[in-house]
């Protein structure tokens, strides 16, 4: 083997080296950095619909951990051609399950609109949820049947 495979091979060797020690160096410091606020909790599926001329009225389930609150959030609904409405919100708990209610003092005017939500003070955390609204319900008027018409029995002909 000649002196410059020989350098090659250790150069190569202690890159490689280098490289292990590097990566075990950043794994240590994710283990032992505390993690955001923002990434302790999650927002599950949106819940409800929208109907055109109501007010949205809708729910995300919350992950949170033991003992996290949920403080800063911003929750708004956004349509097409009107300006952006903050939604009101209500954090309500049971059993261990939290959910943030949602709902709009404005009509929904438009098929589609998409409601976001932002979470965390520092941390921010946004989704966006997209619906699809239905057109309003239309009242069903029942129809009133029209009273039995008492028969009267006819007598049969009798032959002449």
């Amino acid at each position: 083997m000649t002196n410059t495979t020989a350098l090659a091979t250790s150069e190569r060797a202690a890159s490689a080296a280098r490289f292990r020690l590097r990566a075990a160096a950043c794994f240590i410091t994710a283990l032992v950095l505390p993690l955001p606020d923002a990434l302790a909790l999650s927002l599950g599926r949106l819940q409800g619909s929208a109907l055109i001329g109501r007010p949205v009225q809708v729910s995300v389930p919350v992950t949170l951990q033991p003992g996290e609150e949920l403080n800063c959030v911003r929750a708004e609904l956004q349509q097409q051609d009107l300006l952006t409405t903050p939604l009101a919100w209500r954090l309500d708990r049971a059993d261990g399950n939290a959910v943030l209610r949602l709902s709009s003092s404005q009509l929904v005017q438009e098929p589609v609109i998409t409601v976001r939500v932002t979470v965390g003070c520092h941390d921010q955390f946004s989704q966006g949820y997209v619906l699809l609204a239905d057109p309003p319900q239309r009242e069903v008027v029942p129809l009133v049947a029209a009273p039995p018409v008492a028969t009267v029995p006819v007598p049969a002909a009798e032959p002449a």
